[in-house]
């Protein structure tokens, strides 16, 4: 099987719980058993974020690694706090959007394709990740409404407004009327509208981080109030980005 490491669990002395990502299965759980030994063939294989080969032994309760083989180690990621911190926020939101065991190709294409671009790129900002974020949540049922106003479904254009509760863009005639409504420049707004909303194989993460400049923290603060609306839960990693 086939899986990208989302997060490691300490399990009982010497032992870890592993969070994965699948093509096949979706989200899933393994336990690694001994992989905190020095002698340990597992360990150097099993970090997170590696997209990685592996061989498991059905049990009753989780399955058990036997074998792994690295595939990509995103060395340019773990070489980088700065995209470490990116990678964690992304990861985040993944698990705690994603019920267990069910499948989703799209959301496994979609992370992949996020890992390696970050591994690769040279941008100083990465709003890929946020762009990440609104695709990963439309996939799990949750697409803001861009090119309308929620309210009237008047086309946007500019003095726009967001909402959470509305789950997308309202213009300026309805903003009055929506409580959690505020401001967006019509820069930000443009660029979500131009790369939100897309399928995962139409993603172009280069354009997004060079095209973000100076709207970087505009386009995490929209994103990031959404998701936290969403999930009904604070993201931790988000805070990490705040002082990038």
């Amino acid at each position: 099987m086939k899986a990208i490491i989302l997060k490691k669990n300490l399990f009982s002395e010497g032992n870890e719980i592993l969070t994965m990502y699948t093509r096949e299965s979706g989200k899933v759980r393994a336990v690694a058993r001994s992989v905190k030994s020095p002698k340990s063939r597992l360990s150097y294989a099993l970090q997170t974020f590696f997209f990685t080969e592996l061989e498991v032994l059905p049990n009753k309760k989780l399955p058990a690694v036997t074998s792994v083989k690295p595939l990509e180690v995103f060395a340019g990621i773990y070489s980088n706090p700065q995209k470490v911190a990116y990678a964690m926020y992304a990861t985040e939101v993944l698990l705690k959007s994603t019920p267990d065991e069910e499948v989703n190709e799209d959301i496994f294409d979609l992370f992949l394709e996020f890992l390696r671009h970050l591994d690769s790129s040279d941008a100083l900002k990465h709003s890929c990740a946020d762009i990440f974020v609104l695709e990963l949540l439309a996939l799990s049922g949750y697409r803001l409404s861009i090119e309308n106003c929620v309210v009237c479904g008047k086309v946007l254009s500019k003095d726009i407004s967001f909402s959470n509760r509305r789950s997308g863009f309202v213009c300026k005639g309805c903003a009055l009327k929506v409580s959690d409504a505020f401001v967006v420049s019509d820069m930000t707004y443009l660029l979500i509208a131009k790369h939100a909303n897309k399928q995962s194989k139409q993603a172009d993460y280069a354009s997004i981080d060079a095209e973000s400049g100076d709207l970087s923290g505009e386009v995490h603060r929209i994103v990031e109030s959404f998701a936290k609306h969403i999930l009904e839960r604070d993201l931790n990693a988000s805070g990490l980005l705040g002082k990038l």
